[in-house]
């Protein structure tokens, strides 16, 4: 991947917007795909509360 600045023209820049892109969508499926197996956890409405920090 190249940096913005080593971009030669706005193709480049696409490219490299569409590439961190689908890197943003895989990241969200597989967080979705942890999502759904915590759900197996959750037996009841006080499991599914925010997550204390």
């Amino acid at each position: 991947m190249k940096a913005a600045k080593e971009c030669a023209n706005i193709q480049e820049i696409r490219k490299e917007i569409d590439t961190i892109d689908h890197q943003i969508i895989t990241a969200f499926g597989n967080r979705f795909e942890y999502v759904k197996a915590a759900a197996n956890f959750k037996n009841n409405e006080e499991s599914v509360s925010p997550r204390k920090v």
